[in-house]
């Protein structure tokens, strides 16, 4: 009797519950999570959880923390062996979470069962879940071969291995929390924020036919390489010169038009990500600073849309050619403080945060896949970055990008299903979740193919369909 006593009082001693709003996290110093990464995931697992809402009462729910071991094993799981938890065993009764599945990925187990019944704590640490998933901890310490251009590459994550990158699972889970939140504290609702998309665009060419060699080279192209017929590459070359001549009729300037016409008709805010790069291999080097570069980027800010930075693809890899880049973008927006995405989405786990954060900028949307559509951070809503070597928390915000013109055509050729049936789902989801996730489009890229431009349609009506 003794020796239980005593057990209990050492555990209660160790034991440093930390709280946010109606959410108790049962930290120890021997937890996986150290205290700064506990402090930050729980406040963002509540703000999914609750929204704006306050919590006025004691915390209603206990979530355990577990060790480094369990994380490991976490990781360490063969694919498809993670467990799938019924939604039956971990819902109050008679609540519904609104998702459009009964069952979601057992993250982060901390019992042996998965059933809650609103007492005692809850079977798994979603607080070292939601740290894991946002910081992309496993990217840091558990990456598989980076691909040609340095990105992580999808299939070696732990949502592709055990099939659930294509949920939002953090968001799904915190719903979960929510109907609990709601049935243990009578009166007490979530304020969830209004969902929304946030429809971006990367100009990675601002000009299809910017010089007589590119007309030259497209019409070559169409003779030897596509349709092989004169009177194709006849209309290739017109429409060439025509767009040489007068940059207003060129293909990829219409777009950008084109571009801000759609996200007008929603009612949105389009981002238009502009480069400052010098020319180079992955590099087109258009000038901002020049017509009609600089008449595109007036007609933007004009029409009420958002301009982001896109710096090019050496900057990723280069300090300098970074900072040189952002002094160059900087003199063109007559400002310090905006935010844009990764070329190529080349970000990288401890270091690309870090260097936004260092350069003053707002938000980073580079957190998506080339090669695949989905949730790579677990998330479809904003949220703020939390910088793994410094241990803290950063004012950069991280807006996570779920579908990509060109991922969306690599994963329909892959699995030969509708383009606009997978955006759709994909987006739905985020709707239900209450997120505003990024998606991109570019202004070039529905010339690559007749199959690209179909993606590209479909996106689009997808889009449409879920912001209508």
């Amino acid at each position: 009797m003794q020796s239980m006593q005593r057990m209990k009082q050492e555990t209660s001693v160790r034991c440093r519950p930390i709280e946010c709003g109606g959410l108790r996290y049962l930290w120890r110093p021997e937890s996986f999570l150290a205290k700064a990464e506990a402090e930050y995931a729980i406040a963002q697992l509540w703000r999914l959880s609750a929204g704006s809402a306050a919590w006025n009462a004691d915390a209603a729910i206990d979530i355990p923390a577990i060790d480094a071991q369990s994380v490991a094993r976490f990781h360490e799981l063969a694919a498809g062996a993670l467990d799938w938890v019924s939604l039956d065993d971990l819902l109050p009764p008679g609540a519904a979470a609104s998702l459009d599945t009964n069952r979601l990925p057992a993250l982060c187990q901390a019992s042996s069962g998965y059933q809650f019944g609103g007492s005692g704590p809850f079977p798994m640490d979603l607080v070292a879940a939601t740290f894991l998933m946002l910081s992309r901890w496993e990217e840091l310490h558990h990456a598989g071969p980076l691909d040609c251009h340095c990105r992580t590459r999808a299939k070696y994550t732990l949502a592709h291995r055990q099939g659930f990158l294509d949920r939002p699972v953090i968001d799904e889970w915190a719903l979960v929390l929510r109907c609990w939140l709601q049935h243990l504290a009578a009166g007490w609702h979530a304020q969830p924020p209004r969902p929304t998309i946030i429809v971006t665009h990367d100009v990675d060419r601002m000009q299809r036919f910017p010089n007589p060699w590119r007309v030259l080279r497209a019409s070559g192209a169409e003779l030897v390489l596509r349709s092989r017929s004169p009177l194709a590459t006849f209309h290739r070359f017109a429409e060439g010169v025509k767009g040489f001549l007068s940059p207003a009729a060129d293909s990829y300037y219409q777009a950008i038009c084109r571009q801000m016409d759609f996200c007008e008709s929603l009612s949105v805010r389009g981002t238009f990500n502009l480069m400052t790069a010098r020319k180079g291999e992955y590099d087109e080097g258009y000038n901002l600073a020049l017509a009609p570069c600089r008449e595109m980027f007036d007609e933007i800010q004009k029409r009420g849309h958002r301009v982001g930075w896109h710096p090019g693809y050496r900057a990723a890899a280069d300090a300098s050619i970074l900072t040189g880049e952002k002094a160059r973008m900087d003199q063109i927006m007559g400002a310090t403080r905006y935010g844009g995405r990764h070329h190529y989405l080349r970000w990288s786990v401890g270091k690309s945060w870090e260097q936004w954060e260092d350069l003053g900028l707002l938000y980073d949307s580079s957190l998506g896949y080339p090669d695949e559509i989905g949730f790579r951070c677990g998330t479809s809503h904003p949220f703020p970055c939390f910088s793994l070597p410094r241990q803290r928390q950063l004012s950069l915000v991280e807006e996570p990008l779920i579908i990509m013109d060109c991922a969306l055509q690599n994963v329909v050729e892959r699995q030969g299903k509708s383009a606009y049936s997978m955006a759709l789902e994909i987006l739905s989801r985020a709707r239900t979740a209450g997120g505003s996730p990024a998606v991109l489009y570019h202004n070039s890229y529905r010339y690559a193919s007749p199959n690209a431009a179909v993606s590209e349609d479909s996106l689009l009506a997808a889009v449409q369909c879920v912001l209508e």
